[in-house]
């Protein structure tokens, strides 16, 4: 881990600035499968009602997954609202933080298009426990 000698240099505003546009883009990313299936729909020419139909799951993983990511960036929000000094292990459990926030629109798609097995809930329920850890471990 690098020394704390560095981390003072980034404030905590540009911190959290580039967590927020972190988080906008992973958000932004979970409607891209869902934007791909429409186009499919047109092109099958399903109507709206076959559409939302055939792709219930995928839209239930998007919203559940959307709503979770706006909650974790809140609290993200809330606890960093006290940080006065970024530090290199604060730095490190944002990565981690982020990575997880990056990660889950990789794990919705899974779970709104792939056959359901237990390796996709585990993974989509893991990634969800270990952004909260990294939430936890930065308070």
């Amino acid at each position: 881990m690098p020394s704390d000698s560095a981390a003072p240099r980034l404030s905590p505003e540009r911190f959290t600035a580039f967590v927020d546009a972190v988080v906008a883009i992973a958000m932004t990313l979970l409607i891209l499968p869902l934007m791909e299936s429409a186009s499919d729909a047109a092109d099958s020419r399903l109507t709206t009602a076959e559409f939302l139909v055939e792709h219930r799951g995928q839209l239930i993983s998007f919203a559940l997954s959307f709503l979770l990511i706006a909650t974790f960036w809140m609290e993200h929000h809330r606890v960093y609202s006290r940080v006065h000094r970024i530090t290199s292990a604060l730095v490190w459990i944002n990565v981690v933080w982020l990575f997880t926030i990056v990660w889950l629109p990789v794990a919705t798609a899974m779970i709104g298009q792939l056959p359901p097995d237990a390796l996709q809930t585990t993974i989509y329920i893991g990634t969800l426990l270990a952004t909260q850890l990294a939430t936890l471990a930065a308070k």
